[in-house]
């Protein structure tokens, strides 16, 4: 009868995990908590002065928005699930080509602290959590003048 050794087996198995484990966490991924916010609409236009974008947030709460150019927009409210967009100022062009249009980028940027979590344990009573991290999404809107 043959010895069979499953000692080779063992050390690929363990060596792969070590590489897989390393790898996970050099790019970021070595968590399955990576959450994110959700933006609606994640993008859109305006092309004239007041023109104005409602953004809805979803995926946490106790939203916090915040705008990457006061100069050319402002929200109505910087706290919420939904907030709205108002352009303040339009580009303008001194191209004489109608085909050629210039904009401006605005990044709208929320963020929500903490994931609020619930858990039942066996006896029926409720736990709630909070983490200490904080998640972002965001939305871009672009000014488009003529």
């Amino acid at each position: 009868m043959r010895k069979t050794s499953f000692l080779p087996l063992l050390s690929i198995t363990a060596g792969l995990a070590v590489c897989l484990s390393t790898f996970l966490f050099f790019t970021g991924c070595e968590s399955a908590d990576s959450y994110t916010i959700d933006v609606s609409p994640s993008y859109s236009d305006v092309s004239s002065v007041n023109q104005s974008v409602r953004l809805t947030a979803s995926g946490w709460s106790d939203y916090t928005w915040n705008l990457s150019n006061t100069d050319i927009g402002y929200l109505t409210s910087t706290h919420g699930e939904s907030v709205t967009y108002v352009a303040k100022e339009i580009p303008t062009s001194t191209s004489t080509n109608s085909t050629t249009a210039t904009y401006t980028l605005q990044t709208i940027t929320v963020t929500a602290k903490g994931a609020i979590s619930t858990t039942t344990t066996s006896d029926g009573t409720n736990t709630t959590s909070t983490s200490s991290e904080v998640y972002t999404g965001k939305a871009i809107v672009r000014h488009v003048g003529g």
